[in-house]
């Protein structure tokens, strides 16, 4: 039954409708820097390091099995580089995080992000946005 169901979906709203990543949403100020979006998301992750710093690399933050790189969404292509560049050296799994300010009027470009680039070199994409409020 689940398997239907998610066959009508797939047929009636396309496949950019369907999504895999997580959306997070955190307390931050207008215009936070990247640096005060990824302590928050690491807060809300509740583990990592962000003190970790290897020559030639840096990645946001790291757990025991992934290295985490938060890039605002116009700069996704720099953040995927340096997340395959941290997967490498690491050997722990990327994860492409990216900061949307509008999560409707980006959902095209995280599909196309998602699809055609995150998932043949398997790598993670979360999407963090702003609570709203603030």
């Amino acid at each position: 039954m689940r398997y239907t169901f998610m066959l009508v979906l797939f047929f009636v709203f396309g496949i950019s409708s369907l999504r895999a990543y997580d959306v997070y949403t955190v307390q931050v100020f207008s215009g936070a820097r990247e640096s005060t979006w990824t302590k928050m998301l690491a807060r809300e992750i509740g583990e990592g390091d962000m003190t970790l710093k290897i020559p030639y690399l840096a990645p946001d933050f790291v757990t025991n099995n992934r290295a985490y790189e938060v890039n605002f969404i116009e700069t996704w292509h720099e953040g995927f580089g340096q997340v395959l560049h941290a997967r490498e050296v690491l050997k722990k799994r990327g994860v492409l995080v990216l900061i949307v300010p509008d999560l409707e009027e980006s959902r095209q470009l995280l599909a196309y992000i998602e699809k055609e680039r995150c998932e043949p070199y398997d790598i993670e994409l979360i999407v963090i946005r702003k609570k709203l409020g603030r």
